[in-house]
């Protein structure tokens, strides 16, 4: 997906494992990244976790790591917060966006999500609302959504050449 010699540490895909891996610790529920084509909706009890958006907190840091060999890597730094919107489906769907919504908003929370190895870490939680939901029978189900807000931490690196020496060579000006 990069070219040679470009790396990025936090993808998405790794700030959704972060965020299941956190809830799995709440629900013993299915819980699934929304937006998937050809797979159909589960039944009973589940979550959906949408992302809404990846916003800049900082401006770029950054830094050089000059290796023994060429090259080295220039070294972007940047602190995101990353918008997910949770959607609790079936019987049970407002107990368990209202346990989200309280739990995220707790220490235990921050040490939770630290315990995933991702550099993900929980910011807030909006307050838990119905929304509607017809399912493929026309029925209507039970949906409560919540907005989350978390701190991702993510850095680029782009290879970058040093040098360790310079020849110099000085070259006189004439006279006019």
């Amino acid at each position: 997906m990069f070219a040679d010699n470009v790396s990025s540490t936090l993808t998405q895909s790794d700030m959704f494992t972060a965020l299941r891996k956190v809830l799995l610790q709440l629900v013993d529920v299915e819980v699934l990244q929304s937006q998937q084509n050809r797979v159909s909706t589960p039944t009973g009890n589940f979550i959906t976790m949408t992302s809404l958006g990846l916003d800049p907190k900082s401006t770029n840091r950054t830094e050089y790591e000059n290796q023994s060999s060429t090259p080295g890597n220039e070294v972007m730094r940047r602190t995101l917060l990353w918008r997910v919107q949770l959607d609790c489906y079936g019987n049970e769907a407002a107990t368990m966006c209202n346990l989200i919504s309280t739990v995220f908003r707790s220490e235990w929370a921050c040490e939770a999500f630290n315990s995933t190895g991702y550099a993900v870490s929980p910011i807030s939680a909006g307050e838990p609302r119905q929304t509607a939901f017809i399912d493929s029978e026309q029925q209507y189900g039970d949906r409560w959504s919540v907005d989350l807000t978390m701190q991702a931490d993510a850095y680029v690196r782009i290879g970058q050449y040093f040098f360790d020496s310079a020849g110099v060579t000085i070259t006189g000006v004439g006279t006019l």
